[in-house]
C-alpha cells in the first residue's frame, strides 16, 4: 500500500470517534502507546509485521494532540541499538544511506486527540510531509542527524554514555522499560549506554507543520 492511497481513507475519517471508526476496539487504548496506530494501521488495510517502513513507501506516525491540534507527546522514529555503530563511526553512515532518513523520507502524520473515554478519541488531520519535495526539511534533518552523531560521540569517548541529545526537530533520548537493555558498540568495545534509545520527532516539528512552517 503507497502513501498516497491510505491519504483519502485517512482525511474520510478524522473526526469520527473511535467507538464507531473501530469495531470492537479495546476498551482501554492506554496500557499500549502504540496500540492505538496499530488500530489505525489496521483500519486502513495495512498488515502488521516487521517491514522498515509502515507503506511500501513511506510510514505512519501518530501523535497524542489537543483539540487545537497542539502536539502533547514527541513521535518515536527508530530505536538505535542495532545502529549504534553507524552513529558513533567517524564520520557517522551519511543521512541519506541511514535507516533513520528512510524513516522520514514520505512520512503521514496523524494527530490523535484522546479524551478521557478512549471510545471518544478522534483522529483530527492527515499531513502528508514528503522530503523528495522539501529540500529544506531535508537538509534541516540532515542537520541533525550529523549534529547528533557529533555530540554522541563526543560524549562516549570523553569516557560518558550516549543521553538525550538534541537538533531542532530530532532528538534522541531514552526509550526503554525493565529489564533494561544496554548498547555495546563494536567501535568503542564496550557498553555505551545502560539501557536502549531512539530517535524522536520533537514536539517542535508538529507545531511547525500546524504553523505552516514545513509545507
Amino acid at each position: 500500500m503507497l502513501t498516497m492511497d491510505a491519504v483519502p481513507i485517512l482525511k474520510s475519517a478524522c473526526g469520527v470517534p473511535f467507538g464507531e471508526l473501530l469495531e470492537g476496539h479495546p476498551a482501554d487504548l492506554t496500557t499500549n502507546k502504540g496500540h492505538a496506530g496499530q488500530l489505525i494501521e489496521q483500519y486502513i488495510g495495512l498488515s502488521l509485521g516487521n517491514a522498515l517502513t509502515d507503506f511500501e513507501d513511506g510510514e505512519l506516525k501518530t501523535n497524542k494532540t489537543r483539540p487545537d491540534g497542539q502536539p502533547l507527546e514527541t513521535i518515536a522514529v527508530t530505536q538505535i541499538s542495532k545502529i549504534i555503530d553507524q552513529l558513533l563511526d567517524d564520520p557517522p553512515r551519511p543521512f541519506c544511506e541511514s535507516p533513520v532518513s528512510k524513516k522520514l523520507n514520505n512520512l503521514l502524520v496523524v494527530p490523535i486527540v484522546k479524551p478521557e473515554q478512549c471510545s471518544d478519541w478522534y483522529l483530527l488531520d492527515v499531513y502528508h510531509i514528503d522530503l523528495t519535495s522539501n529540500k529544506a526539511l531535508r537538509e534541516q534533518f540532515e542537520e541533525d542527524y550529523l549534529s547528533i552523531c557529533r555530540e554522541l560521540r563526543d560524549k562516549v569517548e570523553a569516557g560518558g554514555r550516549v543521553s538525550t541529545t538534541n537538533g531542532r526537530y530530532l532528538q534522541v533520548r531514552s526509550k526503554d522499560s525493565k529489564p533494561y537493555r544496554p548498547i555495546y558498540s563494536s567501535v568503542f568495545e564496550r557498553n555505551v549506554s545502560t539501557k536502549n534509545h531512539a530517535f524522536y520527532l520533537q514536539t517542535s516539528f508538529v507545531k511547525d507543520i500546524l504553523s505552516g512552517k514545513i509545507g
